[in-house]
């Protein structure tokens, strides 16, 4: 913190800013997380900080429980055009907040999203298992049923996939 307050335009500032940020983040002191990642600014040679730093200026955010805050960046940074390499991240992320607010099928929306639109994504799997949860645990039990079948259909050798008949024959009792 000391190094970066010191030496706001040195060429590694926002590396130092950076490496501030994760060793608040890192010891849960989220707000002094979002505070160092918030001044990391996009220098020559160092778009990809700053990129990094925006990200998990917005998970610093979500773990204070500011969602209306951290929701402009996540979208910005799922959108960005190219993709960067926090896009789907960013999706996953909104999407799982979503939830946690209660808003099952503006999430399930969202997890389908990253499912279509990021196609060699690792986080295409999980997505797709957690929209089926998502419904199921908002008790949208039709939907839930629905989406595991979904969920066994496009990865057949998933690592979820015992589960996924499990839980889709639960919702489909229910």
């Amino acid at each position: 913190d000391e190094l970066a307050a010191a030496y706001p335009s040195h060429e590694l500032a926002p590396m130092t800013s950076y490496l501030s940020g994760w060793s608040h983040f890192s010891g849960g002191e989220y707000d002094k997380a979002a505070a160092a990642f918030a001044g990391v600014s996009a220098q020559p040679g160092q778009e990809a900080v700053a990129q990094k730093s925006q990200y998990l200026y917005a998970k610093s955010l979500l773990n204070q429980k500011k969602l209306d805050e951290a929701a402009p960046i996540l979208l910005r940074i799922a959108g960005a055009s190219p993709a960067t390499q926090w896009s789907a991240d960013a999706l996953f992320d909104y999407a799982g907040a979503l939830s946690d607010a209660g808003q099952a099928r503006q999430a399930a929306d969202e997890y389908k999203k990253l499912i279509d639109t990021f196609p060699d994504s690792s986080l295409r799997e999980d997505a797709s298992y957690r929209k089926a949860e998502t419904f199921s645990l908002h008790g949208m039990q039709a939907e839930a049923r629905a989406a595991f079948d979904d969920y066994r259909t496009r990865f057949p050798r998933g690592k979820l996939v015992d589960a996924a008949l499990y839980w889709e024959g639960k919702a489909a009792v229910s």
